[in-house]
């Protein structure tokens, strides 16, 4: 994520919400929402707070569900390095 980053006032929001999130994840499992607007950077700070989650309650993997066919193939995308 550090490599996405970019400036400009719209990546520093982006980063504010990651650095929000990931700490969060110390919580308990449980359920956890995250309301952003679009292009606020909900896909990488999902996935951010999701491997940091796994990582502090010792999971061994992230299912990352997602309601529509185009939103999957774009997530997908982002997710692939």
């Amino acid at each position: 994520m550090g490599r996405l980053a970019g400036s400009g006032p719209v990546n520093e929001l982006r980063r504010r919400v990651l650095a929000h999130a990931r700490p969060q994840a110390a919580h308990r499992p449980g359920l956890f929402m995250l309301t952003v607007p679009t292009g606020g950077g909900k896909t990488l700070t999902s996935l951010g707070f999701g491997i940091d989650h796994a990582l502090c309650h010792g999971l061994r993997r992230l299912i990352h569900v997602i309601p529509y066919t185009s939103i999957v193939e774009q997530t997908a995308d982002v997710f692939r390095p």
